[in-house]
């Protein structure tokens, strides 16, 4: 799908540094009807952003190295109805699988 980087140069109030994030994800399963190209564009682009800010705003306890499967928490809304909102939703719940990998 796409390869997110995002850096986090340092701890708020602190100025350990962190090393760089990168997170290329391949394939997200989305079940229900199909999106046409624009809903399927905006979902990406929502999904990346929010993404990106998650990563660098918030640190993720996850190991290195690929991730073959990662099951994220179910969601309960639409893509038809709002790509925009259901790919934030769609992030923050990869990003909350991330960090639950201890």
């Amino acid at each position: 799908m796409s390869r997110i980087a995002a850096r986090h140069d340092s701890d708020a109030g602190s100025h350990a540094q962190r090393a760089p994030v990168s997170l290329a994800i391949d394939r997200i399963v989305i079940d229900g009807p199909a999106l046409n190209p624009l809903q399927t564009h905006r979902l990406q682009v929502s999904i990346e952003r929010e993404l990106t800010r998650l990563l660098q705003s918030e640190r993720v306890v996850s190991p290195s190295g690929a991730i073959e499967r990662l099951r994220a928490p179910s969601l309960h809304g639409s893509a038809h109805a709002d790509p925009v909102r259901f790919g934030v939703e769609i992030a923050r719940s990869l990003h909350a699988a991330l960090g639950a990998r201890e």
